[in-house]
């Protein structure tokens, strides 16, 4: 049986439309669920108002991810020197989240414990 594709196409642009600066988004819109596919996701949402965000991957994990970004960004200071630190720290949290959970399911640990007990898992 030949692998099945599992690509998502997102792309981002910046334009002009009557003389201002605009961005300009597409994606596909490919949904899959375990062996089934559909074309009627949108992989385009909106992590605080008038931010877009395009995502890709499984749609709950992109829910999670968006949710860190929202929590993140609403403490943040945007300063034009220190803007793109600022987004660098969501995933960060949300790959401690992650490392979390797989610590938990495979030992019942958290990750946090795990590393404290210096515990080998492969």
């Amino acid at each position: 049986m030949p692998a099945r594709s599992r690509v998502t196409l997102c792309i981002a642009a910046t334009c002009e439309y009557k003389g201002q600066p605009r961005i300009v988004f597409c994606s596909d819109r490919k949904i899959v669920q375990g062996d089934t596919s559909s074309e009627t996701g949108d992989k385009l949402s909106w992590f605080i108002p008038r931010w877009p965000i395009l995502f890709a991957g499984t749609i709950a994990r992109a829910d999670e991810l968006i949710d860190v970004y929202r929590t993140e960004l609403k403490q943040a200071k945007f300063r034009k020197s220190t803007i793109f630190d600022e987004f660098k720290k969501p995933p960060w949290v949300y790959k401690e989240k992650l490392l979390d959970e797989r610590s938990r399911k495979l030992t019942g640990l958290s990750y946090k414990d795990l590393l404290q007990q210096k515990i080998r898992i492969y």
